[in-house]
């Protein structure tokens, strides 16, 4: 009866979280049933058993009551997560903008990404709401997934699911507006994110053919040829000398995108660890800027 108890006082609170009389009650109802309420990590296998049922009403009321004790981003994180599985998005989005505003370096870069590709599932969600909110706010919600997503991307170029969910994106895009080729350029390089090269290649044709003279065109031959060829024949021990043709390059076409990614395979090959990310990070803020969506509204 006391967890019962405990599980109504959770459910008012999921309504009215900021009623502080529903959750003292919550913490004597736990105190009768034995509990601590001031044990956070007892209120986190809350969470868990929450969950395991599927109660994620209840869920989201304990995380909420730890994070309000337990500042750390992954709690808000994962409370975002169990708002928008109960439904409360908007909610949810204010968490997310709120959490995204504070100071971010690449020490936790991994969990601001995790940030974005929430924001742009919860902005994917709702494009396609196009009976409640008309075309026009439908399109710009969607770009705004998109941009969301290009960030979540740049942020951890690894992550399976802000992959999938860009290559979604980008599909919208080109079915929206086929004939522009800026959406197809879009949709290559979420190909080449996810390491799909032929896909890539193939919407690089469909580029050519509907802008022959785009000046993007000149960098495709080069990103296909570094993507496709194999590693031990462009490098064969000579990383030095390749790194320094490279940079001369750069020189002359600093805003080369194949060539930042190429100069970062190269540090990678020699142990460079940090030179290598600063390359891949300048190519990724090049490509994810060239790369833009054309919608008609």
């Amino acid at each position: 009866k006391l967890e019962e108890q405990a599980n109504c006082l959770r459910l008012a609170l999921y309504f009215n979280h900021l009623d502080q009389n529903l959750e003292a009650s919550l913490e004597r109802c736990l105190k009768a049933n034995g509990c601590d309420p001031s044990d956070l990590s007892l209120r986190h296998s809350f969470v868990e058993q929450l969950e395991e049922l599927g109660d994620h009403r209840l869920a989201s009321t304990e995380l909420r009551i730890i994070c309000k004790r337990e500042h750390l981003t992954e709690n808000q994180l994962t409370l975002c997560s169990l708002l928008m599985d109960s439904g409360s998005d908007k909610e949810a989005l204010y968490l997310l903008q709120r959490i995204l505003k504070g100071e971010w370096n690449d020490r936790n870069k991994l969990t601001e990404a995790r940030c974005h590709l929430a924001l742009a599932q919860l902005f994917s969600k709702y494009s396609k709401t196009y009976d409640e909110l008309g075309k026009a706010s439908s399109i710009a919600i969607f770009e705004h997934a998109i941009i969301e997503s290009k960030f979540a991307i740049i942020l951890n170029p690894r992550n399976k699911d802000a992959q999938k969910l860009f290559i979604e994106l980008s599909k919208k895009a080109v079915e929206l507006a086929p004939d522009e080729a800026s959406n197809h350029f879009l949709l290559a390089a979420a190909y080449l994110v996810s390491g799909d090269n032929s896909k890539a290649d193939s919407q690089y044709a469909v580029c050519r053919a509907l802008e022959p003279s785009d000046d993007r065109l000149a960098q495709t031959k080069v990103v296909m040829e570094i993507k496709n060829a194999d590693s031990s024949s462009l490098l064969n021990g000579k990383i030095g000398n390749s790194i320094s043709k490279v940079q001369d390059m750069l020189d002359t076409d600093p805003e080369n995108v194949q060539l930042w990614k190429f100069l970062g395979r190269l540090f990678d090959q020699s142990a460079d660890s940090n030179r290598a990310n600063a390359c891949y990070k300048r190519a990724d803020d090049i490509y994810f800027g060239i790369y833009q969506p054309v919608v008609a509204r």
